[in-house]
């Protein structure tokens, strides 16, 4: 049931629902709309919340005036830091250490150099290449679902498939790509949630760091100098050429986020495809009859069930950014969920419609120089999914009533979603 919370003060709403309190309204896609209608630049201090599609593009393409990544010194930050014991305060430390080696928290040269040498790797030539790579283990895995009568498709196949693909292409060992998932899991209880739950989670989010770290650490030291994959390679040879220009742990940091990245985000589009797909069955039948709707479809569910709901940069200098100004040295957070649901843009915005003509044109991958270098693997994973399942499950059909979604106000996805095949 939708919460009614017109009524209720803007700044009520979007506390809660970023505080992922439990009597708050469930229905994000409701504070969106308020946000969207009645301040579509929301401050909270020195954040500047942006819901609307052109807003949200025109940041993310201005790469110059608005930087990637965090503020390690920044106020935020800091306040988290004073709340925490010199134990967790070093542990927070290295956590955020971690987090800016990732790519997305480069910028300038640096991103440059390293998003050139990612690209190599994840050309649209290469991942073509992976097509029949991905087809060999979507029906590998659904044959082994053959003779079941259900399974909980998150669990049992969604994060699995993109795991063991972006893990191959990064020549990671099968016997630690568990304990990879596992740590991120931990590690994710950082991400989208609210800076007071910080002291509660920050002695798993570390150990999950350092489980993830050495992990990869011991992939580089057997694979260093020997056979390897070309990304890999590329990823230590780039370590070695640019003279410590790099260290280990940059390329750690970036490795990482490829894994990380490379699997949560098709997890949930897998779900969350299922979902509206079993929910509005009409549009299930009509990917059964013409597969050749399915690229079409997984970009409306990238649109309708936004896997990545926000990003964030930091404003270089004072700007102007449509009718709103942002100062210097502001955090604006762009609400990618809410731009995908801009009536400016996508009429009927809260219809899901697999046939929807301009579905392409959402912000699930972000936009400008830091847009998803696996968003094309990503959509050929999901396309061939859905195309051999709904081929081999015509009859499929959700068994579970109510699907918890993963608590978090970062990320979309379903914690389970058990799915009757027949």
């Amino acid at each position: 049931m939708t919460v009614d919370c017109t009524e209720r003060p803007l700044v009520q709403d979007v506390n809660d629902w970023l505080a992922l309190r439990p009597d708050a309204p469930l229905d994000r896609w409701g504070v969106y709309a308020r946000l969207r209608n009645e301040a579509p630049m929301f401050q909270m201090g020195d954040i500047y919340f942006l819901s609307r599609h052109a807003d949200c593009s025109a940041v993310l393409r201005d790469h110059r005036n608005f930087a990637s990544g965090f503020d390690p010194e920044g106020e935020r930050v800091q306040a988290v830091m004073r709340g925490l014991d010199p134990e967790r305060r070093a542990k927070y430390q290295e956590v955020l250490e971690h987090q800016l080696r990732w790519l997305t928290s480069s910028n300038g040269e640096k991103h440059v150099a390293l998003r050139t040498l990612a690209t190599r790797v994840f050309s649209m030539r290469a991942i073509e290449d992976m097509r029949a790579r991905v087809q060999r283990e979507v029906d590998e895995r659904l044959e082994e679902l053959a003779s079941r009568d259900s399974v909980e498709i998150i669990s049992e196949f969604a994060y699995q498939l993109p795991l063991t693909i972006i893990s191959e292409m990064l020549d990671i060992p099968e016997d630690v790509r568990e304990s990879i998932h596992t740590s991120w899991q931990s590690m994710v209880k950082l991400i989208g949630n609210p800076p007071e739950q910080v002291p509660l989670v920050i002695d798993e989010v570390h150990a999950g760091m350092r489980e993830l770290e050495s992990r990869l650490k011991h992939t580089f030291d057997l694979r260093r100098g020997q056979q390897t994959t070309d990304l890999l390679k590329r990823m230590l040879e780039a370590q070695e050429d640019q003279g410590g220009a790099l260290s280990e742990k940059d390329v750690m940091g970036i490795v990482a986020q490829m894994v990380i990245a490379g699997h949560q985000t098709t997890q949930d589009t897998i779900g969350n495809a299922l979902l509206e797909l079993f929910t509005h069955r009409e549009q299930w039948d009509a990917i059964r009859a013409d597969p050749e709707l399915i690229p079409n479809a997984v970009e409306e569910i990238l649109r309708y069930r936004t896997p990545g709901q926000m990003v964030s940069r930091n404003a270089q200098a004072d700007m102007q950014v449509g009718e709103h100004f942002i100062p210097a040295g502001s955090r604006v957070t762009c609400l990618l969920g809410s731009a995908n649901r801009d009536a400016e843009v996508f009429p009927e915005p809260d219809r899901f419609d697999i046939t929807r003509a301009n579905a392409r044109q959402h912000l699930a991958f972000s936009s400008g120089v830091h847009f998803c270098l696996g968003a094309s693997l990503s959509r050929m994973e999901v396309s061939i999914f859905l195309k051999s399942f709904s081929q081999r499950f015509p009859d499929a059909h959700l068994e579970t009533r109510n699907p918890e979604w993963l608590a978090n106000s970062f990320l979309l996805g379903l914690e389970e979603l058990r799915v009757r095949l027949r």
